[in-house]
């Protein structure tokens, strides 16, 4: 599977749950503090989708998470070559819209058409992503940046204070 068909499902990914994307791409990349934070994110918003109060997928904010997700997960699917890198992103991006309106009609679509409740739809749908995510390749360590394999305090220089007086 070539990068830029990777970045595209993974963009698709990032359509249908903005925190799946990432932490199941992540899955062998990052630290295992990222991993079990990238985790509790996607799980969270898997919860969070069944809420009668959550927007839809559609509305500015959570299509702007959508696609910085696809991108940044699409980015890490492109080589070190920074075209390749950039045009990775853009298609992760852009599949990642893709998915959410499809995602969002079919699911519409089927609830209505099948007369089930939205949340077992929603179920079928987590159901997809968790398949998806678990069949798709993994990012490769050497293609994340440097700042999300490291604790952040470790990389976040701390200043001295020697030499001042009160």
């Amino acid at each position: 599977m070539n990068a830029y068909v990777k970045a595209a499902a993974w963009g698709a990914v990032a359509g249908l749950r903005a925190m799946s994307a990432p932490a199941f791409a992540s899955r062998v990349a990052v630290s295992s503090k990222v991993r079990l934070t990238l985790r509790a994110l996607a799980v969270g918003e898997m919860i969070a989708d069944k809420l009668p109060s959550t927007p839809d997928r559609t509305s500015a904010p959570a299509l702007g998470a959508r696609v910085i997700s696809g991108a940044l997960v699409g980015a890490a699917m492109g080589s070190k070559s920074g075209t390749t890198r950039v045009l990775c992103a853009a298609l992760g991006g852009v599949a990642a819209v893709g998915a959410a309106y499809a995602g969002m009609n079919l699911r519409r679509s089927a609830g209505a058409r099948m007369n089930v409740p939205d949340t077992a739809i929603a179920l079928l749908e987590d159901a997809l992503v968790v398949g998806m995510g678990s069949a798709l390749p993994a990012a490769k360590r050497r293609d994340v940046p440097v700042v999300a394999r490291k604790p952040v305090l470790q990389s976040v220089p701390v200043p001295s204070f020697a030499g001042l007086r009160a």
